[in-house]
């Protein structure tokens, strides 16, 4: 650590004894350390004595030196909804992102503070030199249907019970894939179907797994299977059954988990004897910080406030109008902009005595609501307009088109409008649309929403009334809400985001056997794209990119997501002190928060700052 030396006079006879030294008084010195600072204490012939002392003040660092030390304080809205993969998805699982260790996983090396090639903001999509190696250290395809994974030897798992820091081997991964793919409220089991699974998979040596697969599914399970399955401690499963127990978890991840009280907090200690080194600052051994505190509170005001006087290290996904607050106050704060939660009016097209199968309805919806509007009055002008399916940053350029180069004209015969027309607001052409389908007095129909979304979907409802189509709102309570979107057990419409964004090769709204598919939506041209796209998975990510960009214009003009609604920007905030995090908090194949791991904290600034 940086010092800043003084240097402090401590007796005024000191000039004395400079006047002394000037008439050619020897002197001889004597060097004497006080804790932390250096006395220099000299004594002449005459017996004159003076000390010097150089005192070492706390200074603070460049935040681009590593640190270790501190305690990194995030916030979660809930309790995690489970903790064992094989028993409760992966994706609800969490601390499973702090806790467990996968065979490949985002590089980090390539984020913003490496080389840049991406800034972590959103996951991995189809950028595949972005995926690097973990707990396998290098992996290879000797043909279409098999896939070998190189064990990384010297891993380990923590040093508890039943596991007691025994090193990581095949037969483990061998374990971990065949229980997850076969769980049936897992998340590769729910997500692809037992018909995708592993045809076999089995340990070669002690550190080679081979994976037997599908050949037209070799690409997803490099990316499912290698990038987000989690490798799991057989015995803690053997003995236990499950590990649903927090106290019973053993894993090899780079925090171990050691509190939680409902409703309250979640605590993590350093595994002190991690596997892995910062690529950045190869000689140095993860994590950084001493340890992990994920305080549980469910009240956003009270999760600000927690914010504001520095209870915690960081939010994330805040509003416009929270954002705007903090950095009012606090101007010192770190931030980067992402984008917010999506909202659309999905209706289903399944159902042929709805008037949603109607192309000319769904496209009589968009141009019935006044999305600029929306934009401009509800979401303050902060946010963008296209919101499905990419996202106007680097993790979806390869797919993305700005509005502005989208066709003006219709491209098929059932389409009565371009791309560009369906987000501009053309009430009477909607009325138009719904007297040509059959609607000329337009009809009643009902959406189920949460009471989160009343407000956003009470503007469209007046706006849609203009058009002769009245949407009965049905408010359920989340839970319930919750239930009804993963099951699609709505009637007719329900509000809901899109993920297309987020694994763009996996289709997820336009293809009807998928559970985030809730228009029940199915074409042969998507299904033709999503087939071919099938095959370059993993293989060839400029030929991926350019499928998925051909077929967007179309899926837009087919109003997939019934009616377009603007997507609202969203902030992370950070303090200072939280370093080497650059809001870079989405890596790879959905690892929120496994930055932890890279971070550091400056205790001194920290201190220095009041907190």
């Amino acid at each position: 650590m940086k010092r800043k030396i003084t240097w402090t006079i401590i007796s005024c006879v000191m000039v004395l004894s400079l006047v002394i030294a000037s008439c050619g008084t020897t002197t001889t010195e004597k060097v004497t350390e006080q804790e932390e600072d250096k006395v220099i204490i000299t004594e002449t012939e005459s017996g004159v004595r003076e000390e010097t002392v150089v005192v070492k003040e706390e200074g603070i660092l460049s935040p681009d030196v590593p640190k270790y030390g501190g305690v990194i304080t995030s916030v979660a809205t809930g309790d995690p909804m489970g903790f064992d993969p094989g028993i409760t998805m992966s994706v609800m699982c969490g601390t499973i992102y702090f806790t467990h260790d996968k065979l490949a996983r985002g590089d980090w090396a390539k984020g913003p503070a490496g080389t840049g090639e991406t800034d972590w903001l959103d996951y991995l999509t189809c950028d595949w030199d972005l995926l690097g190696s973990s707990l396998a250290e290098s992996w290879e395809t000797p043909d279409g249907e098999t896939i070998i994974y190189h064990i990384r030897p010297g891993c380990h798992y923590w040093d508890k019970a039943p596991m007691n820091d025994r090193e990581i081997t095949a037969d483990d991964v061998v374990f971990s894939i065949n229980r997850q793919w076969s769980a049936p409220t897992g998340f590769h089991n729910v997500s692809w179907g037992a018909a995708s699974k592993p045809l076999s998979v089995k340990a070669l040596d002690k550190y080679t797994v081979e994976l037997k697969v599908p050949s037209d599914l070799q690409g997803m399970h490099l990316s499912q299977t290698g990038g987000f399955l989690y490798i799991e401690a057989p015995e803690v499963v053997e003995q236990y059954g499950n590990y649903q127990d927090w106290n019973v978890m053993v894993a090899s991840g780079p925090w171990i988990i050691t509190d939680y009280v409902v409703g309250s907090s979640l605590n993590f200690e350093k595994n002190t004897n991690y596997w892995a080194y910062d690529p950045i600052h190869p000689e140095n051994r993860l994590p950084y910080a001493d340890s992990l505190k994920r305080l549980i509170i469910p009240d956003s005001s009270t999760r600000l406030a927690a914010f504001r006087t520095g209870n915690i290290d960081y939010v994330q996904a805040l509003s416009w109008d929270d954002y705007k607050l903090l950095n009012e106050l606090l101007p010192e704060l770190e931030t980067c902009r992402l984008f917010g939660m999506s909202n659309f009016l999905v209706a289903r097209v399944d159902k042929p005595e709805l008037p949603f199968a109607d192309l000319r309805v769904r496209q009589a919806i968009n141009l019935a609501l006044n999305q600029q509007e929306i934009l401009d009055e509800y979401y303050d002008g902060q946010g963008e307009l296209l919101s499905w399916p990419w996202y106007s940053w680097k993790a979806n350029a390869g797919a993305y088109i700005p509005l502005e180069e989208m066709p003006t004209e219709p491209t098929t015969p059932d389409s009565r409008c371009g791309v560009q027309e369906l987000f501009e607001y053309h009430p009477d052409k909607a009325r138009q649309l719904l007297a040509e389908a059959g609607y000329p007095d337009g009809f009643k129909t009902s959406i189920a929403c949460s009471s989160a979304h009343v407000d956003l979907l009470s503007i469209c409802r007046e706006q849609l009334l203009d058009v002769g189509i009245d949407m009965e709102l049905k408010v359920m309570e989340p839970s319930i809400y919750n239930s009804v979107l993963r099951g699609r057990k709505h009637d007719e419409m329900i509000v809901t985001g899109g993920k297309f964004y987020f694994l763009p090769w996996f289709f997820y709204e336009v293809r009807i056997e998928n559970f985030d598919n809730c228009a029940f939506y199915e074409n042969e041209r998507t299904r033709a794209a999503y087939n071919e796209c099938s095959t370059y998975v993993m293989k060839d990510v400029d030929k991926t990119w350019q499928i998925l960009k051909d077929i967007t214009p179309f899926m837009v003009e087919q109003c997939v997501m019934g009616g377009y609604l603007p997507i609202p920007y969203a902030y992370d905030m950070w303090w200072p002190w939280l370093q080497n995090w650059y809001g870079a908090t989405r890596i790879g194949y959905w690892e929120p928060e496994t930055t932890s791991r890279y971070a550091w904290v400056d205790v001194e600034m920290k201190r220095a700052m009041g907190y």
